[in-house]
């Protein structure tokens, strides 16, 4: 990724408690140093979901990082959704 780089959330699971979505630099086996994370609880009644959108910018440096989901506690089933990274530009359009 690099500045300027939007990355738009949109995640579902249907069995669980708490998911985490977010990007670690390549390499960080233990997600000790989380960029961009976005981790949402399940609310009554409701789907457990992560949306949202952010641009890429500094302090974090430009690079290769990955991509994970979690559950901090339990299991998550059912998974479903996207992740979309793109340009500022492309913003507008989405």
């Amino acid at each position: 990724m690099t500045h300027g780089d939007r990355i738009w959330y949109a995640v579902t699971a249907e069995i669980g408690e708490e998911l985490q979505v977010g990007f670690v630099k390549s390499g960080d086996e233990s997600l000790n140093q989380v960029y961009y994370s976005v981790h949402s609880l399940r609310q009554e009644g409701e789907a457990l979901e992560c949306v949202a959108s952010t641009k890429f910018a500094d302090p974090v440096e430009p690079g290769t990082y990955r991509l994970f989901l979690r559950a901090p506690e339990g299991a998550l089933e059912n998974v479903r959704g996207s992740i979309s990274i793109g340009f500022e530009a492309e913003a507008e359009a989405y």
